[in-house]
């Protein structure tokens, strides 16, 4: 495992987990303005994340080389990921389409 594919992947498991806990404060402090804008910056900086070491110019939602970094880091970078990556474009279990180009 090379040193920038595991800090890639904790930037993006930081990321991820953004998310989740904007997601939670959400609910219990009601402040959307706040709260959605943070997760939209998380979700643009995994998109971002993404595009940069694939080298693209053009975002993809389906974060192909993100997870090709992934399959490359150890087994609890892994796992964390996996954990969280179900989480991240959805609300309530509904998936968000979101324009992120």
């Amino acid at each position: 495992m090379k040193k920038s594919d595991a800090l890639t992947a904790d930037i993006a498991l930081y990321a991820m987990k953004q998310i989740q806990m904007a997601k939670h404060d959400l609910e219990l402090t009601g402040e959307e303005d706040y709260w959605n804008g943070e997760i939209k910056a998380m979700k643009h900086l995994l998109l971002h994340m993404d595009k940069l070491v694939g080298k693209k110019k053009k975002y993809d939602r389906n974060f192909p080389d993100l997870i090709a970094v992934f399959d490359r880091v150890d087994i609890q970078r892994k796992a964390k990921f996996e954990f969280f990556w179900e989480r991240v474009w959805d609300v309530d279990g509904v998936y968000q389409e979101e324009d992120y180009t």
